[in-house]
């Protein structure tokens, strides 16, 4: 996956990250097992000083741009500062999904009736939706999706836990490249229009009344 443009909320990465090899290859023959974090300029040629800072710790998410690396076994709330629209709150988890490639998320808890969607932002689509899980194998083409999780009823909070896991093809379907154009524009317009959809399917449910 490649990430092109903007600033990222958080991104959340279960797992010991690994090292590339000295040569700078990671697929060479110093690379070990796990997730890795590559920096990269985005202009060709180009350098300079840079900060990464990585923190082993539990992130709340909030109404930011939140990436997830498969596979990921998460607990998160609901609240206030969570994305609101129209009295429904929820959750927005962006991810890189290659043609051919299967996503999967179940979420559980006992504060609120779920709901759980997948959701592929360029075209504004919802692709798949369920009360408790969802599964989607992406025949879109190799894209950025987000996962939502929200409430069936409007005015609902609480604690939730959230897993989710990618299983990727043995080989590129189609021809198609695996790595994945995240932000054709920027995280924070991704995000934009993820709010506008929500916003466009709760229209007219008001938070007294409101129901998927």
């Amino acid at each position: 996956m490649r990430l092109l443009r903007g600033s990222v909320g958080s991104i959340l990465i279960a797992g010991t990250l690994a090292c590339s090899g000295d040569d700078g290859d990671p697929s060479g023959p110093g690379r070990a097992a796990g997730p890795e974090i590559a920096v990269s300029a985005f202009a060709a040629a180009t350098g300079g000083s840079y900060s990464l800072r990585v923190d082993p710790r539990t992130t709340d998410v909030t109404c930011v741009i939140t990436l997830m690396v498969s596979p990921i076994a998460t607990s998160q709330s609901l609240g206030a500062s969570d994305c609101n629209e129209n009295g429904f709150l929820g959750d927005y988890y962006f991810f890189g999904l290659p043609l051919g490639a299967t996503v999967t998320a179940s979420v559980t808890g006992a504060a609120f009736q779920p709901f759980v969607a997948v959701w592929q932002p360029d075209s504004g689509t919802r692709v798949a939706s369920g009360a408790a899980s969802v599964s989607y194998t992406n025949t879109l083409g190799s894209a950025l999706f987000y996962v939502y999780v929200g409430t069936q009823t409007a005015g609902m909070s609480g604690a939730y836990n959230l897993n989710f896991a990618i299983t990727y093809p043995a080989a590129p379907v189609g021809g198609a490249a695996d790595e994945v154009v995240l932000f054709r524009t920027s995280p924070e317009a991704a995000l934009s229009a993820a709010l506008r959809a929500q916003r466009t399917e709760l229209q007219g449910r008001s938070p007294s009344s409101g129901t998927r």
